[in-house]
């Protein structure tokens, strides 16, 4: 990289920095040069403190080969002065992401294979590193665009996950270490936390993003989406007795499934289970036949919850399951299939 000598002193923010880059200069002033240049782009100008690791691989990896207009032999001088200015500063595990062998396979992926072959080797090392806040099944996983909480959140849990490999908690590589690493960003992203008032990074990135959505498409739209976002927000109590009225529900579907419930010429359900519903949830009848369906006002309305929730349909003389999972409703959605 073609950069001119110094002058007598640096001024990148940090006084150890500058001292630093002045004893390299000494000896070698085209690689302070680099390395000043660097740790410029890397810290704009606030200093050592918010160097990490996370934040070094994206330059080194992508800001480097993808921001800088320099070819690739300039790519690495650069690459190899921070690594220098890292070590002399008592940062060697940063000096040795600088010259590992990782960095310059990257660098050559972007510069012979185009930057889809670049950022292919940039993400797979990014996996590797193992500061690369994971998708956590079920909690949360990381939008294309980080929202303002979303991007703090991402950026505070990489400065964890490398406190934690410092730490001894994980190492990456070894046999385990992804799903530590998991345990550990779904601990930090869920517990409360003082300097966010008590809420946790986890209800920070969802309160974010519900309100996007419901500002999202425009006025009309968001007139709508804002009249039901405080349900999202804080979902409605379950009532005490909803176990009691989703019990008739669950028995419909039970016996709907397998070869299904036998229905009427009309279509209806037939009298034998009829007659089984009233005494099992004490319907009240006349005898101890029950009448048709049509006379039935319970048997009516469970018909219509059914038809609601897509929950059964009619195949033939029989009422069979929809979907498979509504036998043991409510289930997991990926257990669904239909059935007929």
């Amino acid at each position: 990289m073609n950069t001119d000598t110094p002058g007598p002193g640096f001024d990148t923010g940090d006084a150890t920095v500058d001292a630093a880059l002045t004893g390299i200069a000494v000896t070698d002033p085209e690689t302070a040069g680099n390395a000043e240049a660097a740790f410029g782009s890397l810290t704009w100008g606030t200093g050592l403190q918010v160097v990490s690791l996370r934040g070094l691989q994206e330059f080194l990896w992508y800001q480097l080969p993808e921001k800088w207009a320099i070819p690739l032999t300039e790519q690495l001088a650069v690459a190899r002065s921070l690594g220098v200015l890292f070590d002399r500063v008592g940062l060697p595990r940063y000096a040795a992401v600088c010259t590992a062998p990782v960095t310059g396979t990257i660098l050559t992926a972007y510069d012979t294979g185009g930057r889809a072959a670049g950022i292919t080797a940039y993400r797979k090392a990014l996996t590797a590193g193992g500061v690369e806040p994971p998708e956590i099944p079920g909690v949360l996983t990381w939008g294309g665009v980080l929202g303002v909480e979303e991007h703090a959140a991402f950026w505070s849990l990489a400065d964890h996950l490398e406190l934690a490999i410092t730490a001894g908690d994980y190492t990456p590589g070894r046999r385990g270490w992804k799903d530590t690493a998991t345990r550990i960003a779904r601990d930090y992203l869920t517990v409360p936390r003082l300097d966010l008032g008590g809420d946790s990074y986890l209800e920070r990135v969802h309160t974010e993003r519900r309100t996007r959505w419901a500002a999202s498409r425009g006025p009309g739209r968001a007139a709508l989406t804002q009249a039901v976002l405080p349900l999202i927000s804080t979902p409605p109590q379950v009532p005490g007795d909803a176990e009691q009225h989703l019990a008739q529900v669950r028995w419909l579907l039970a016996q709907c499934d397998g070869d299904g419930a036998p229905l009427t010429v009309n279509h209806t359900l037939g009298r034998a289970l009829l007659t089984e519903a009233c005494h099992r949830f004490d319907w009240l009848i006349l005898g101890k036949q029950a009448p048709p369906e049509n006379q039935l006002p319970e048997a009516i309305r469970l018909r219509a919850v059914l038809t609601e929730l897509g929950g059964t349909r009619r195949r033939g003389r029989l009422r069979c399951l929809a979907l498979r999972c509504l036998a043991a409703w409510p289930a997991p959605a990926a257990t669904c299939r239909p059935r007929c």
